[in-house]
């Protein structure tokens, strides 16, 4: 028989793969040694010697994995765009220019209470949503207006006690899972 072209062997690693998973009584035992060590790459990521809570480095870990999955899709969309022969898209607002004739404490009433310090509409649940896809203006660049700190929280008081109650949940939920 003469040798293989690489679309041959790969269509007989194809068949050998199918046959084999038919021949598997339980998928799932099968792959768990596979899910376990990549779920541990994420551990050992973020806590290499174990000297984290287990509650913080499991946070943690899940929060790795959320950005190694972004990071695959963003290249993914990169190189689909570069194949398809399109060039990398304009930015669909520019940034707002316009200064604000506001004093620093009423943009600050504003974003508390949801409204949009440049355009007056809202309430939002979250402005940075809007302000960024309206004036241009991320959620950096906002906090950086009213002066508070990066991470500081621009939300509404509901929405913050929103997401608090879901964390709390969450938190609660892998602390049962895990005893």
């Amino acid at each position: 028989m003469s040798p293989l072209t690489p679309s041959e062997r790969s269509q007989r690693a194809r068949a050998a793969s199918f046959a084999s998973w038919a021949k598997t009584h339980d998928p799932k035992a099968r792959t768990d040694p596979g899910r376990r060590a990549f779920d541990e790459r994420f551990l050992d990521e973020v806590d290499k010697d174990r000297v984290l809570p287990e509650a913080e480095r499991l946070r943690r870990a899940a929060a790795a994995r959320k950005a190694h999955f972004a990071r695959l899709a963003l290249r993914s969309a990169v190189v689909r765009r570069q194949r398809s022969g399109k060039t990398a898209p304009e930015p669909s607002r520019p940034v707002s220019t316009e200064p604000l004739q506001m004093e620093t404490e009423e943009i600050r009433k504003d974003v508390e209470a949801g409204i949009c310090p440049w355009c007056k509409r809202g309430p939002f649940t979250v402005l940075a949503t809007h302000t960024a896809q309206v004036h241009g203006v991320d959620r950096l660049a906002l906090r950086k207006l009213l002066g508070v700190h990066p991470e500081a929280s621009i939300t509404t008081p509901d929405y913050q006690a929103k997401r608090s109650a879901i964390s709390t949940a969450i938190q609660r939920r892998r602390a049962e899972s895990a005893a």
